[in-house]
C-alpha cells in the first residue's frame, strides 16, 4: 500500500505539469554517453563526447544556482556523489531557499552580477524573466551546443521531439533553456468530462450526447434525490471559474474553442496559424448563452464564481456524492460512481478538446551564465541528465536505495519502518519530481510501472484523443520588449472579460444587448496589438519547428 501511496504522489505531480522525462537507453550513440552508475566511481570506461571525457582527467567544479526542498547539502546527496564520480565535475550548489522568495534572491543576483555559472530548474524563473536576462547577456544561448557528439541525449530528443526545442526558442531564434519532458500523453488531458452513472441511473435516462440532452439530464437531477440522502441538495453541474480543471472555459471544447482562462493561456486559440481572442468569437458568445441558460435555472453550482478552494474540495471528498457532472483530471470519492463521456454536440460546431502544451516540454529548467568559462563541459554533464536511468533517478530517488532494479525496470523498494515510501524518496533527492531530464512515451511501464492514476487516466484520454486540438496554443515566448507591452494591455482586458463573463452568465447583463459595446471596449484598450505581439510569438515557434 506504501507503494502505491508512492506513484499515486508521483502521478499526481505529472499531472500538474511538473513532468519530466528521460530517453530510451542512452538517449544517444553507447559511444558518445553512458548513466551514471548505481555503485559510484569511474570504474567504466570512460567515453568520448566530442573533445570531452568523462570522467575528466581533471576535475573541474561549476557554480549553480538552485532551490530544492533538500534541507541539506546537495552534495550529501547519493545520487550527486554517484555523477560526480562518474564525471570529476564538482558543483557548488548556490541555495536559494524556498517559496516566494527564491525568485527574488536570483534577480538580486542576477542584477547584482554576483552569480554562478548557471541556473538549475525549481526556481520558479518566469518566461518572462529568462527573456529579459537573455536580452541582456546573462543568459547565453545553448543551441549551438546541442550537437549529436557532445550533448548525444538532447540531440536524440531535439530529433524525436522538435516541438520539446521549438516552444524554448525565442524569437531570436536562440535557446536559453532546456526543457523537462514527460512523453505520457494522458497526464496533458486536463478536464474530461465526468458524469455519475448511478444519477443518470436514478433519473433513468441515458449518456448525454448532444447539448439539449445534456441541459435535460442536468435539468432531472436537479428535480430528483439522486444521492439518496433525503435533501434536495443536488448539484447538477460542478463549475469553478478559478480551478484550472473546472473552469467554465473548460466547456468551450464543445463550440470548437479549445483554450483556458486569463490565469492560464491568456483566452487565446489557434485556428489555421492564426492566433484568435476566444472571448471575440461568435463560439464564445453561443458558449455564454448557454451557461447563462443553465445558470439561470440552477443547473450550475451556485458558488460558481465566489467557491473557494476548499470549498470545492469539500464537495470534491463529499461522502454522499454533490455533483452530477464535473471536467477534472481526477475525483475522490466516489469516484466509481463516474464515467467519462464524450463531449456533447453543439449544432453546427465540431467539438475540440484543450490539451496541455506541457506534453511539448515544461521550460526553463536549466540555463548557463555569461559568468560561465567553460559551457561546453556543463553542456555535455547536463545532458547525462537526459536520460533514463538517471532522470528518474535524479527524480525519485536513486538505485539501491529508494529502487531496485528488476528485469531493467525501477522497482520501488520496501522503506524503513516508520518511514512513508514518499519521504524516503523526497529525502534522497534535490527536489522531488523536479529537475531537467526526459521520459519518452516508450518508458512508461517499461522502465517504471504506471501508477494507479495514469492508468485511470488512460481511460479518459481513450474518449478524447480523436477530439484534442491538433492546433496547441504553445505558450510561445515574448521578446524582453514585448513582455511589459503585454503585461500592460492585460490588466484592463483581462478584468473587463472576467467582469462581463460573470455578468453574463448570471444574468446581470444582457449578452445581446451588450455584447457589441464589449468588443468596442476591448478595441479601445488595444486588444488587437495584444494579439499580434502573441501572433509573433506564435509564428517564431513555428519557424523554430519547421527547422
Amino acid at each position: 500500500m506504501k507503494k502505491k501511496n508512492l506513484m499515486r504522489s508521483l502521478a499526481l505531480c505529472l499531472c500538474l505539469c511538473l513532468c519530466f522525462a528521460a530517453c530510451s537507453g542512452t538517449g544517444g550513440s553507447s559511444s558518445t554517453a553512458r548513466p551514471a552508475s548505481s555503485s559510484g566511481g569511474g570504474a567504466e570506461p570512460a567515453v568520448q563526447g566530442n573533445s570531452i571525457t568523462f570522467p575528466l582527467a581533471e576535475a573541474k567544479k561549476f557554480s549553480l544556482m538552485v532551490s530544492c526542498s533538500y534541507t541539506g547539502d546537495p552534495n550529501d546527496l547519493v545520487i550527486n556523489q554517484r555523477i560526480a564520480e562518474d564525471t570529476n565535475v564538482n558543483i557548488n550548489w548556490v541555495d536559494l531557499g524556498t517559496g516566494t522568495e527564491r525568485l527574488e534572491k536570483l534577480k538580486l543576483l542576477l542584477n547584482s552580477g554576483d552569480y554562478g555559472d548557471g541556473i538549475y530548474s525549481n526556481v520558479s524563473i518566469t518566461e518572462a524573466d529568462v527573456s529579459t536576462y537573455a536580452a541582456a547577456g546573462v543568459l547565453i544561448p545553448l543551441e549551438d551546443y546541442i550537437t549529436e557528439e557532445l550533448t548525444p541525449n538532447l540531440w536524440t530528443l531535439k530529433q524525436k521531439s522538435p516541438e520539446s526545442f521549438a516552444v524554448e526558442t525565442h524569437q531570436d531564434g536562440h535557446i536559453y533553456a532546456l526543457p523537462r519532458v514527460s512523453q505520457y500523453r494522458p497526464d496533458y488531458l486536463e478536464s474530461p468530462i465526468w458524469i455519475n452513472k448511478e444519477w443518470l441511473e436514478a433519473v433513468d435516462m441515458d449518456v448525454p450526447t448532444t447539448a439539449d440532452e445534456l441541459y435535460k439530464v442536468l435539468k432531472a437531477f436537479k428535480e430528483t434525490d439522486c444521492n439518496g440522502n433525503g435533501q434536495m441538495d443536488e448539484i447538477p453541474l460542478l463549475i469553478n471559474s478559478t480551478s484550472g480543471y473546472m473552469h467554465f472555459e473548460a466547456w468551450l471544447g464543445m463550440w470548437g474553442i479549445p483554450c483556458k482562462d486569463s490565469t492560464y493561456d491568456s483566452y487565446l486559440v489557434v485556428q489555421d496559424g492564426v492566433v484568435k481572442f476566444a472571448p471575440l468569437m461568435d463560439e464564445y458568445k453561443d458558449f455564454l448563452k448557454f451557461m447563462n441558460k443553465l445558470y439561470s435555472e440552477g443547473l450550475i453550482y451556485n458558488e460558481c464564481f465566489t467557491a473557494t478552494s476548499a470549498m470545492v474540495q469539500s464537495l470534491l471528498d463529499s461522502p454522499d456524492a454533490a455533483f452530477g457532472v464535473v471536467t477534472t483530471k481526477s475525483l475522490n470519492t466516489n469516484a466509481d460512481q463516474y464515467i467519462c463521456i464524450e463531449p456533447p454536440t453543439v449544432e453546427g460546431y465540431t467539438p475540440k478538446w484543450y490539451y496541455h502544451p506541457g506534453f511539448m516540454g515544461v521550460k526553463c529548467n536549466f540555463m548557463i551564465t555569461d559568468k560561465c568559462d567553460d559551457p561546453q563541459t556543463l553542456m555535455a554533464w547536463i545532458d547525462r541528465y537526459y536520460n533514463p536511468e538517471l532522470a528518474f533517478q535524479t527524480m525519485y530517488g536513486p538505485e539501491g536505495i529508494v529502487f531496485d532494479k528488476v528485469d531493467g525496470k525501477f522497482v520501488a523498494k520496501e522503506p524503513p519502518t516508520g518511514v512513508s515510501f514518499q519521504q524516503l524518496a523526497q529525502d534522497n533527492v534535490m527536489e522531488y519530481t523536479g529537475g531537467p531530464g526526459v521520459l519518452y512515451s516508450e518508458n512508461f511501464g517499461t522502465l517504471f510501472d504506471l501508477t494507479e492514476s495514469q492508468i485511470a487516466g488512460q481511460t479518459a484520454y481513450g474518449v478524447y484523443e480523436k477530439f484534442l486540438n491538433d492546433e496547441v496554443w504553445p505558450r510561445p515566448y515574448l521578446q524582453a520588449e514585448q513582455v511589459s507591452r503585454a503585461g500592460q494591455l492585460r490588466t484592463d482586458i483581462f478584468n473587463t472579460v472576467s467582469q462581463m463573463k460573470a455578468k453574463w452568465i448570471t444574468g446581470e447583463a444582457d449578452i445581446d444587448a451588450t455584447y457589441d459595446q464589449f468588443k468596442s471596449d476591448l478595441e479601445k484598450m488595444g486588444i488587437e496589438e495584444f494579439v499580434s505581439i502573441y501572433q509573433s510569438a506564435y509564428d517564431a515557434f513555428n519557424s523554430a519547428m519547421n527547422g
